[in-house]
């Protein structure tokens, strides 16, 4: 899942430069990617990861700060975190696109986030539709934040893409809304995948952070975009319902889940299909779920 094994070095989390704050769009305007900065290499095979830190009062260091040989000195990292000729290699957090439509927020995962990541994974319907671990822990979320960073360290054709949703919630400031996240295969086409902490739900939050991830996949050649879901997922469904995805059907067994497979649904969005219902919303959907 993670690509062909890597030559990593520890670093010292402590001195792992710390993300800065992103910038927001004002209200009513359109969605944008904030670029990431471009900075020197100091060395080949020098890279900066994602600092941990102590999670969850723990006494240990989780380090998570990785050096991957993959880009030569005095070169520059494209915005996707691929590796250019003469490019540095990508470094996690810092190089991460912020994107924004001036409500959502996508950023870099980060420490702070741990907490709300496990109380999310362990959410109900987080168990029911996903395959997150069971029961999810601490050390959980830990695992998937370096995955995280992994991936857009290694920046392949087929790395996944991965963000921290933030937006204010009932009148607070900025907080850890969810996750999402595309999957390119490296022919053209994509898998998204996302999830949302219960506390943000109804909002339409995830309607505005898969509009911002569309808006990056499709300016970084992806053609086409799938989902799948366990059939009975009305929210995911209704989600891409409302960004243009056309379903593409039902299979049976289509997603294993831990001890079980379940049919799923599969739709579609290609890059130049309109960002709107392009078929009615479907009549069995429950009566509840009907928004």
């Amino acid at each position: 899942m993670l690509g062909r094994p890597m030559m990593l070095r520890r670093l010292d989390p402590d001195a792992l430069p710390q993300q800065q704050e992103s910038a927001h769009a004002m209200p009513g305007c359109s969605p944008r990617v904030i670029p990431a900065s471009i900075r020197p290499s100091a060395t080949a095979g020098e890279i900066s990861g994602v600092a941990i830190g102590t999670a969850h009062g723990a006494e240990r260091r989780l380090t998570s700060g990785f050096a991957i040989g993959c880009c030569p000195r005095n070169s520059i990292a494209s915005k996707d975190g691929s590796c250019c000729s003469e490019a540095m290699a990508f470094r996690y957090p810092d190089d991460v696109p912020v994107l924004t439509d001036g409500t959502v927020v996508l950023r870099a995962h980060r420490e702070g986030d741990l907490d709300a990541m496990v109380e999310q994974c362990r959410d109900v319907e987080m168990v029911r539709y996903t395959t997150v671990p069971r029961p999810y822990e601490p050390q959980d979320a830990v695992d998937y934040l370096r995955h995280v960073a992994r991936e857009w360290e290694k920046g392949g054709p087929t790395s996944s893409r991965a963000w921290a949703i933030t937006a204010s919630v009932s009148g607070g400031g900025a907080r850890f809304c969810g996750t999402v996240d595309y999957r390119p295969t490296g022919v053209g086409t994509a898998s998204i995948g996302f999830g949302l902490h219960p506390a943000a739900r109804g909002a339409g939050l995830m309607r505005r952070a898969v509009g911002l991830v569309l808006d990056h996949a499709f300016a970084h050649g992806i053609e086409v975009v799938h989902w799948q879901a366990v059939v009975g997922n009305w929210a995911s469904r209704r989600t891409v319902w409302h960004m243009g995805f056309r379903l593409e059907g039902t299979v049976r067994k289509l997603l294993v889940q831990p001890g079980s497979a379940h049919d799923g649904w599969i739709a579609s969005l290609h890059r130049d299909d309109p960002r709107a219902p392009c078929e009615p919303w479907p009549a069995d959907c429950p009566e509840w779920d009907r928004r």
